[in-house]
């Protein structure tokens, strides 16, 4: 349901211990990847872009509206190092859902942002969007993102 409380990962797999990295929360349950990616896109707190795309999976996939789809880390760096740039840009966002496949491997989230950002030619502008991502499960156990895709508001 829009805005409710995701479920928590012991309701979902109860001997599942997902371990979402920098920059999520160390809660899984309460994602807050926007959050963090908002702190991050401030001054000297977005040095390093390294350490905010940990959560990317190798070869990850981001398909931004309005914008070609992402295909390298490369691509998405660049992508958010300029969002990060924007003075304006600004995210509020919720996880809604997670759920975990049976063989523990993969999993899928979806969730919801608030965002307000400089759209070309300069002006303003807010964002209210929808987003899914796909989890898969590294070698090392840790969780990383393959998939990510969101929707906008904003017409171009």
């Amino acid at each position: 349901m829009f805005g409710a409380e995701s479920p928590s990962i012991s309701e979902i797999k109860p001997s599942l211990d997902i371990k979402i990295p920098k920059p999520y929360s160390s809660n899984p349950t309460k994602e807050k990847h926007c959050e963090n990616l908002h702190s991050l896109g401030r001054g000297n707190e977005c040095e390093d872009i390294e350490e905010w795309s940990t959560f990317l999976a190798p070869e990850a996939t981001f398909l931004p509206p309005n914008n070609p789809k992402l295909l390298t880390r490369a691509e998405i760096e660049t992508f958010y190092s300029n969002l990060f740039e924007d003075p304006l840009f600004h995210l509020d966002c919720e996880q809604d859902s997670l759920v975990v496949a049976n063989a523990e491997d993969m999993a899928w989230s979806t969730g919801h942002c608030t965002a307000s950002l400089t759209v070309p030619g300069g002006k303003a502008a807010h964002d209210r969007n929808k987003w899914a991502k796909v989890w898969l499960r590294q070698p090392s156990g840790d969780w990383q993102c393959t998939m990510n895709s969101w929707s906008s508001t904003i017409v171009q």
